[in-house]
């Protein structure tokens, strides 16, 4: 996977950075930024989440979750540290993590 971004010094230069850790069995249909260091990815074709801490040392997965059904809905709340996740039967998953966090978090809800 490779990612893009502005250099510091000079707004109209850009780079990218490949990532070959960052990876999922089947095709990455969703990703988006919790913060400069952490990232989620989705591959919808194997229902697979994987939140990933990103910094100097290289990319490593911190968590991995494994959905029945296709997820359509992924959300992550910075104040309550709450990931949610909705599938196509519209069942909901609730998970409390403190993602952005340097401590190991703990699960304190599981998937309804």
């Amino acid at each position: 996977m490779g990612f893009l971004s502005k250099d510091e010094d000079n707004e109209k230069v850009w780079e990218i950075c490949h990532e070959d850790q960052v990876q999922h069995d089947h095709e990455i249909s969703t990703i988006f930024s919790l913060s400069n260091e952490v990232l989620i990815s989705y591959s919808q074709e194997d229902s697979t989440l994987k939140v990933w801490l990103m910094n100097e040392e290289g990319a490593k997965c911190l968590y991995q979750f494994k959905f029945e059904n296709t997820l359509i809905a992924i959300q992550y709340d910075n104040q309550t540290k709450t990931l949610a996740c909705m599938d196509n039967e519209c069942q909901i998953g609730v998970f409390r993590k403190n993602f952005i966090g340097t401590e190991e978090p703990e699960v304190v809800a599981e998937p309804v």
